[in-house]
């Protein structure tokens, strides 16, 4: 393991003679002053690549942000929604809002997009993924993605990480939000929250509903949402946090006679459930040093039942996933160079029939360390982590990055690293109609090289360019045993290769534009034919006016081509438009009172991955929300 980890260096090394970028290389006044006409203050520092604070500009990865204003301004309902909207995220809708929803970046696998909130991983040991459209947006104040391999600090995390930082009180003075829409069919999204801070004592809190009768046929869905964050100033250098989130929803689906079978009709239901909390303390040290640890504990629960309709035979399937871990870390700062040294401990167990004696525990344990060094226009971060769990064996993922700065408004960035995923406990250990668990398989692997180039000095708009390649190995594939049993194996060896190209125009009489072109291929090289099923091409585009006073509105257009085999009998050969408009209609000192409407699929096409779950037909909703 040792030797293959220090192969990665090598290329590592010579990918930095690539040529990458981001914006805002050195922020000074002047500097943010200007890149203040294309993005916000919480856009232009990021915590997510070294897991400490940075400037974009210093980090070598791929990174989007999405700001609580962006949520807002698209007037969004849950993760699933704000993700469709970043140019190199995929997102495959089963749906309107609230119904079932996963990612992939870059053309990667769903299971290897690891969705973290609050530092807690979301991802459900059974499946590998995380249900986006469970995830409520409010209590959202910023998403960082990183569009590729992201190991070096998060460890499982091949295809890229979705970070959720939540929402904390206010400084100084209280304040909340009451809002709600309604729409078509029983359609209706409920929210309030509040924050503020009393003496040493900082609090939000929220909570929410969404509902509909299906905006589809038969697709009916009932969500709830809770979350509290505590914070408490021990000292002046020291503060403790807590949060509480759950969310509940039920949903009812109908599969409908799409099969050549003529007697295939089915339907189903589920329920999902999620809680999780943290307790954590951090602490300066000294001048340079600061401490975190932070405890956290889950219980995700989900009962998927299904009927057949031409027998009225019934199953349900049970899936608990349970457990607790902790994370700590050490942050040296000095003018030019900070270096974060961490460790990551879980210990998770999940409850379903299917594996042996019921339920399997997997527990995981991690340390980690990167370095950020500035040299006037240079910047170099290299990190490295090692991953042992109990169950698919050790790791090692090191990773070198660079970023270089030409003028005030111009940076190339080169990132290379090794990348990881841990398969699915149902892959590992499960067994399920002829389909067997394979003890023995190891983790996933990607060696992967970024580079690409981000530029403001055009008069009028900014342009991020960015090539990826990632070389895939000990990809998971199902394969026929002796006794006609499936079993996955680590035999698939895959090439993904690509380009990512975004701009936004400076606002001209209000207005802005922008754009995402996301091109990709994908190669297996054991067959060398054309991988199928790995979104290819994708193509956003969005209109905005904001008056910066009363009025807000926006267009925005996405096209996914999924390249998917022939029976999941796609449609995609079309451009889904959606209309957001915020009118302020009342202001008094802190308080506004804005009216909204939402115009989704205004030219009614249809764009969806599989039959069963086509796109809703063009709807309307509106909606009242006052701040206080």
């Amino acid at each position: 393991m040792k030797k293959r980890g220090t192969r990665i260096l090598l290329p590592a090394v010579c990918a930095c003679l690539f040529i990458s970028s981001s914006l805002a290389f050195a922020l000074t006044p002047e500097d943010k002053k200007y890149l203040s006409l294309y993005f916000s203050d919480e856009e232009l520092v990021v915590q997510s690549a070294t897991r400490n604070q940075e400037l974009i500009s210093r980090v070598a990865e791929n990174m989007t942000v999405v700001t609580a204003a962006d949520i807002e301004r698209m007037n969004a309902h849950t993760l699933a929604d704000v993700l469709n909207t970043v140019p190199g995220v995929e997102v495959w809708l089963l749906g309107g809002p609230g119904q079932q929803a996963q990612a992939t970046i870059l053309g990667s696998n769903d299971r290897h997009v690891t969705v973290i909130m609050d530092g807690v991983v979301m991802n459900n040991l059974w499946s590998g993924i995380q249900d986006l459209g469970i995830i409520p947006v409010q209590n959202i104040e910023k998403i960082e993605i990183i569009k590729g391999p992201a190991s070096s600090a998060w460890g499982s995390a091949l295809g890229g990480v979705v970070n959720i930082i939540t929402k904390s009180g206010r400084v100084i003075d209280q304040g909340g939000i009451v809002s709600g829409s309604v729409g078509p069919k029983g359609f209706g999204d409920f929210r309030v929250e509040g924050r503020g801070k009393q003496d040493r004592l900082g609090y939000y809190l929220t909570a929410g509903r969404l509902q509909s009768d299906g905006l589809t046929p038969h697709l009916s869905a009932s969500a709830y949402n809770a979350y509290t964050k505590l914070s408490f100033d021990l000292t002046e250098k020291t503060d403790a946090l807590f949060t509480i989130a759950y969310s509940r929803t039920l949903r009812d689906d109908f599969y409908n006679n799409y099969s050549p079978d003529p007697t295939f009709a089915l339907s189903m239901n589920d329920r999902s459930e999620y809680l999780h909390s943290t307790v954590g303390v951090n602490s300066a040290l000294s001048k340079n040093l600061d401490f975190n640890i932070s405890l956290w504990a889950v219980n995700q629960y989900m009962n998927s039942g299904s009927t057949d309709l031409a027998t009225g035979g019934t199953t349900y399937d049970k899936d608990l996933n349970k457990g607790y871990g902790a994370s700590a870390k050490l942050v040296w700062k000095t003018g030019q160079q900070t270096v974060v040294l961490g460790t990551d401990l879980s210990n998770m167990t999940d409850k379903i029939y299917v594996l042996p004696k019921g339920e399997q525990s997997i527990s995981k344990w991690a340390v980690y360390a990167n370095d950020t060094l500035t040299l006037n226009s240079l910047t170099m971060i290299p990190g490295i982590r090692f991953d042992r769990t109990s169950s698919n064996g050790d790791i090692t993922s090191p990773s070198l990055g660079l970023t270089y700065g030409i003028g005030n408004s111009t940076i190339l960035r080169a990132y290379a690293a090794r990348g990881f995923g841990v398969p699915k406990t149902g892959d590992t250990f499960g067994y399920l109609n002829g389909w067997v668990g394979n003890p023995d398989l190891r983790m996933e692997t990607v060696r992967s090289y970024q580079a690409g180039v981000e530029t403001a000095a055009f008069n009028y708009f900014w342009m991020k360019l960015s090539v990826f390649r990632n070389e895939i190995r000990d990809l998971l594939q199902s394969v026929v045993l002796p006794n006609n049993d499936i079993q996955f194996q680590n035999i698939g060896r895959e090439r993904r290769e690509g380009v990512l190209f975004e701009a936004r125009t400076k606002p001209v009489y209000h207005v802005s534009v922008s754009t995402g072109v996301e091109l990709n291929t994908a190669k297996d090289l054991t067959t060398g034919e054309t991988a199928a099923g790995v979104p290819v091409q994708l193509y956003d585009i969005a209109v905005r006016y904001d008056d910066q006073e009363s009025f807000k509105a926006q267009l925005l257009g996405r096209h996914i081509n999924w390249n998917a085999t022939p029976d999941y009998m796609s449609k995609y050969h079309s451009l889904l438009v959606d209309l957001n408009m915020i009118k302020k209609i009342r202001q008094e000192k802190a308080a506004i009172l804005e009216v909204f409407l939402n115009g989704h699929n205004l030219l009614n096409t249809t764009q969806y991955l599989t039959v069963f779950f086509p796109n809703p037909e063009r709807w309307f909703e509106a909606g009242l929300r006052y701040k206080f």
